[in-house]
């Protein structure tokens, strides 16, 4: 079972940030390669630039701890039981440090495919993130 976990430093506080990409269903706000976001209550539908779909669901949210946990229900990535959980950190000096991780299987012999593409996914938020903040 592959395990995902990356951080990056923002040039913001913890506070500032969370508003920026606490919302759940406004992840289209932030992330660049999200097109749009349909919502309805926990579950969010995102599309990407070529129109293709994923259907996740929030599991656990805690605005004070600056934390939330979804879960992918239907992707056109070769996964299964996917779980994830994007956090704020305040580093107690004006910036903090945004942390993504997953947890999944691959249905597929594309594991390596599958990782980098969740890898690059994580990572093209976090340079919007940055690209945001200065």
């Amino acid at each position: 079972m592959p395990h995902i976990e990356l951080s990056t430093a923002i040039r913001a506080d913890a506070d500032s940030v969370w508003r920026e990409i606490g919302a759940f269903d406004r992840v289209g706000d932030w992330h660049p390669l999200i097109e749009k976001v349909e919502s309805a209550g926990r579950r969010r539908i995102a599309y990407d630039k070529n129109g293709i779909r994923q259907v996740e669901t929030l599991q656990q949210s805690d605005r004070r701890r600056r934390r939330y946990r979804y879960t992918i229900d239907e992707s056109p990535m070769p996964i299964r039981n996917y779980t994830a959980e994007l956090s704020v950190d305040d580093n107690h000096d004006g910036t903090s440090t945004v942390r993504w991780s997953s947890d999944f299987e691959v249905a597929d012999r594309e594991c390596a495919d599958t990782v980098a593409t969740v890898e690059r996914f994580f990572k093209a938020g976090f340079s919007s993130l940055k690209g945001r903040h200065g």
